[in-house]
């Protein structure tokens, strides 16, 4: 494994044609953004698929150093224009970036779908789904529901449509075991994770045929980052020629994206 990241290393490193290594003799420190979102980022975290490849970012290449810091979803954009963060991970431009941010993305990440799910009975079907009135809907404070977007005032002015908010998908999943919800609205990338780690609960919950969204997650790169698109790009693609890339995503049960 490790000769294989020397070999890439210098590799990438005539590829990008960076100098500023060659210069100072010293990475450029980049700083991460990514919330907690199981199993890209573990509430602890410790650990996750975020932590494994930011660390084989590192390992293939000298030009950067990739430094993680966990920032709430809520916090994204703050973190970026007070500059507390350099690069966004896992983020889709859609979700509330402006044109003021000047930004720029990378390669997708994953490819994902948000699921609503709600614990089985003898008397829910698939229709459960098509009202949400008078149910106890849990959401992740600071993400983007395309449901809610279409019908914005019944949320802010019915009381019936007034949502539970908890801090990750996770957490809205346990609120349904708990039976604290009725309906959460959570990506595959965590039901599957939750699945595979709860087995128990595998025929516990109901998951809807339709989904609310289908989309890409990115590194979001502004333009005023000392890192552009196209060397984060670069990086990525070194990981997936390597195989390094199926390695890591295979480990939290994801499908990794080919280059």
């Amino acid at each position: 494994m490790w000769f294989r990241y020397c070999v890439a290393a210098m590799a990438l490193a005539v590829s990008m044609n960076c100098t500023s290594f060659a210069a100072s003799n010293k990475p450029i420190k980049i700083v991460v953004s990514a919330s907690t979102h199981e199993p890209y980022l573990f509430e602890d975290g410790d650990h996750g698929l975020t932590i494994d490849l930011l660390l084989a970012m590192n390992n293939v290449q000298s030009d950067f150093r990739f430094v993680l810091k966990r920032i709430p979803a809520k916090r994204v954009f703050q973190s970026i224009e007070q500059n507390w963060t350099d690069i966004v991970m896992w983020d889709n431009p859609v979700w509330g970036w402006k044109l003021k941010h000047n930004i720029m993305i990378s390669h997708p990440l994953n490819a994902e779908k948000d699921r609503f799910i709600a614990l089985k009975s003898s008397t829910r079907q698939q229709d459960y789904f098509d009202d949400f009135s008078g149910k106890r809907i849990v959401l992740v404070n600071g993400y983007h529901y395309q449901f809610r977007e279409k019908d914005n005032d019944k949320w802010f002015e019915d009381p019936q449509y007034l949502p539970i908010f908890v801090k990750t998908e996770l957490a809205a999943l346990k609120m349904l075991i708990t039976e604290r919800g009725d309906i959460a609205v959570v990506s595959e990338s965590t039901l599957n994770w939750f699945v595979y780690s709860n087995p128990d609960n595998k025929n516990k919950l109901l998951t809807s045929e339709r989904y609310d969204r289908e989309y890409e997650r990115y590194f979001i790169v502004p333009q005023k980052a000392q890192i552009s698109s196209a060397q984060v790009n670069a990086i990525l693609e070194t990981l997936s020629e390597l195989k390094i890339l199926n390695e890591l995503y295979a480990k939290y049960g994801l499908n990794a994206p080919t280059y």
